[in-house]
């Protein structure tokens, strides 16, 4: 997937010709010159159906779309989501931090790979996906926007985390966020101090143990709105807040709307 991305975007590759034969990018780069304009690779992404692909101006406008991104958003033209940004398509919290994102990755030049973040479908239920994002080179060499690909987490076989003990840490942290936990004894579990542990956590996952755990707690907190009448106190408390004012405070923070908004428009 990265690769057809790369040759859209007309990445070059660190690939060289064996001696006495001519560069295979020259004709890599020939090859896309010739294609037609509606000929471009993202043809071949709308029959990726597990897979969302996109690429945003310096802006955050949605510019290249696949189907799958355009149905996830129960609509039936990518005309309907040309233009927008995250902050027209997600609750405020979920697009704040999807734009710091691109922004970094358009100011440093740097890809962000297998980021995991949780999204909200049509009906409100809070999902896992995992996210790529690169920046997109426009011809003059400069960064003119940001590309990437979403898969929800269960399409993956794997996430990024390349260590055992880490990968077991996140789990457990994913399963037990209602509950106390401590950050010290998962460190020490995986042999590293706590400032270790959260620094490779940070730099594999992309977040911080502590904002999964809340990201967790919303989640749950979500589907208890949905599908209960149980008090907001007590959603709070079953969720593992410590009150209230504290659900309330996170629970806009990520979704940019308070639990009993959300209850009323999905509950």
């Amino acid at each position: 997937m990265c690769l057809k991305v790369c040759l859209l975007y007309d990445c070059d590759m660190p690939l060289k010709a064996p001696p006495g034969q001519q560069d295979p990018l020259r004709w890599k780069h020939a090859f896309i010159e010739s294609l037609r304009t509606d000929s471009l690779f993202q043809v071949l992404f709308d029959h990726l159906h597990n897979v969302c692909l996109f690429a945003k101006d310096r802006e955050g406008r949605l510019l290249v779309v696949n189907r799958a991104l355009v149905e996830r958003f129960g609509l039936s033209d990518e005309s309907h989501i040309i233009g927008k940004t995250d902050f027209d398509l997600h609750p405020g919290g979920h697009a704040r931090k999807y734009r710091e994102d691109d922004l970094r990755v358009m100011e440093t030049g740097r890809s962000m790979l297998n980021i995991i973040e949780l999204f909200l479908d049509l009906r409100g239920v809070p999902t896992w996906h995992v996210t790529n994002k690169m920046p997109a080179i426009g011809r003059d060499g400069r960064v003119v926007g940001v590309m990437g690909t979403i898969e929800t987490y269960e399409n993956r076989t794997t996430i990024g985390i390349t260590s055992k003990s880490l990968l077991k840490a996140y789990e457990y942290l994913r399963t037990n966020s209602s509950g106390p936990i401590s950050i010290r004894k998962l460190a020490a579990d995986c042999g590293l101090s706590v400032r270790q542990f959260e620094r490779k956590f940070r730099e594999q996952v992309w977040t911080t143990p502590r904002e999964l755990i809340i990201r967790m707690r919303v989640q749950r907190a979500c589907d208890l709105l949905r599908q209960t009448s149980t008090s907001l106190s007590d959603v709070a408390l079953a969720c593992g807040f410590y009150d209230q004012a504290d659900f309330n405070r996170h629970f806009k923070k990520h979704l940019g709307l308070t639990p009993g908004e959300y209850r009323r428009r999905y509950g």
